[in-house]
């Protein structure tokens, strides 16, 4: 596994409800990240639930209103920290983020895999890995292959 996004949820800034209790009735379908966000920023749909790898910097510029964030606990990103859990929102038990993985095609020798996966922990450990991926990868998790067969 390279990385788990949390995910936030987010409407638009005129929306009338302020917490989640009151956004129960507001749910709608989603057309996927690209289309979601201009009809959400447009006034077109109300709300959305996306990674914050896309959603952060709409809530930083106060393009959106943030409710919550989907993991069990806040975060510890700056935009997002005082977000929040649905679980401590009410909904309990609640954990949904999105994962990104690195795969290899069948076959590929044993020591080769390694020393992709040795390499892109190293990367994923460096601070120097993207102006401001400690901000989009908050729960940076690089990981054995094996990890990574038992979550898919």
């Amino acid at each position: 596994m390279v990385n788990e996004v949390p995910m936030t949820l987010i409407g638009r800034p005129m929306l009338p409800a302020s917490n989640f209790a009151e956004l129960r009735k507001w749910l709608d379908a989603n057309k996927g990240t690209g289309p979601s966000m201009t009809d959400l920023l447009g006034g077109q749909v109300d709300l959305m639930c996306d990674q914050t790898t896309s959603t952060t910097s709409q809530i930083e510029a106060g393009k959106v209103k943030a409710f919550a964030v989907t993991t069990s606990k806040r975060l510890t990103t700056p935009a997002l920290k005082n977000l929040p859990a649905l679980d401590e929102s009410g909904l309990k038990g609640f954990n949904v983020s999105v994962w990104q993985g690195l795969c290899a095609p069948k076959g590929t020798p044993k020591a080769v895999t390694d020393k992709l996966g040795a390499a892109l922990c190293s990367a994923l450990k460096d601070a120097e890995f993207g102006p401001d991926a400690a901000q989009h990868l908050q729960a940076r998790r690089p990981s054995a292959a094996v990890d990574l067969r038992r979550a898919a």
